[in-house]
């Protein structure tokens, strides 16, 4: 970058105060980028978690707030209709059609773009966490999808070797 660049750099006297430049102008505003683009595709999986599903009447999933009660969580994931979401995720739609209820969410989601194998194990990662009667989870945070993306992601890159 000196080479490139040798007039900008020269005017940070000290590396700390590139560091505090490259923090504050560079590395923020990216990092809230990324975070605003991930949650764009999470709404969006979701909406479309919802059409692909219609027809088993899955219920709204509780608004998230700080006063969100165990109870209502464990009530929706309880629910018959999201059971029964989960236990069809990744079941055929119609034998012998080769397509599953993922793979309708994911070509969807996909539209006329290519996804990434870390966009479709994030957009799996997203149905099997808020579906899956087994957790208390309806926000997809970044400690709780970390080891079930890790997973899906490993599974993909098995799958294309």
């Amino acid at each position: 970058m000196n080479e490139n660049y040798d007039d900008f750099i020269k005017r940070f006297k000290r590396y700390d105060k590139w560091i505090i430049f490259y923090e504050k102008n560079i590395a923020s505003p990216l990092l809230a980028k990324h975070r605003s683009a991930r949650g764009s595709l999470a709404s969006k999986v979701k909406d479309i978690m919802y059409v692909v599903f219609k027809e088993f009447n899955l219920p709204t999933i509780p608004a998230v707030n700080t006063a969100l009660k165990e109870s209502e969580i464990r009530k929706w994931k309880g629910s018959p209709a999201v059971k029964n979401c989960y236990g069809n995720l990744f079941k055929k739609i119609k034998n012998p059609d080769p397509e599953t209820y993922m793979s309708r969410i994911l070509q969807i989601l996909k539209g006329k773009n290519q996804l990434s194998n870390m966009q479709i194990a994030y957009a799996i990662s997203i149905c099997e966490i808020i579906l899956n009667p087994k957790n208390l989870h309806i926000q997809v945070t970044e400690s709780v999808i970390k080891p079930v993306l890790t997973k899906n992601l490993v599974s993909i890159r098995n799958l294309n070797k």
